[in-house]
């Protein structure tokens, strides 16, 4: 969990293709998310294709960065338009 609230799981695996970043937001609070007793409405997936490229992982790692900060974390959970939040998470 990068802040309560928001959880980022990752995976590295030769079965991706390509390395993505998926974004979602529920309407409901999920519990129980890896046995912790906080709430869980943001969950940022890291899918990593294994041997990506360093330019790629770099970019990956800028995004993690710029997303947990508070600032851009606030945005996050106050943007509730699809389009909106995701013309913003590809400003990071």
């Amino acid at each position: 969990m990068i802040e309560e609230g928001i959880t980022m799981p990752h995976i590295k695996s030769q079965d991706v293709k390509q390395s993505t970043i998926i974004v979602v937001k529920t309407n409901i609070e999920i519990s129980n998310w890896e046995k912790s007793a906080v709430l869980i409405n943001i969950i940022v997936f890291l899918l990593l294709k294994e041997n990506e490229e360093n330019e790629k992982l770099k970019e990956l790692q800028s995004f993690v960065r710029n997303f947990a900060d508070n600032e851009v974390l606030e945005k996050v959970r106050n943007i509730e338009d699809q389009d909106e939040l995701q013309k913003f998470i590809f400003t990071l």
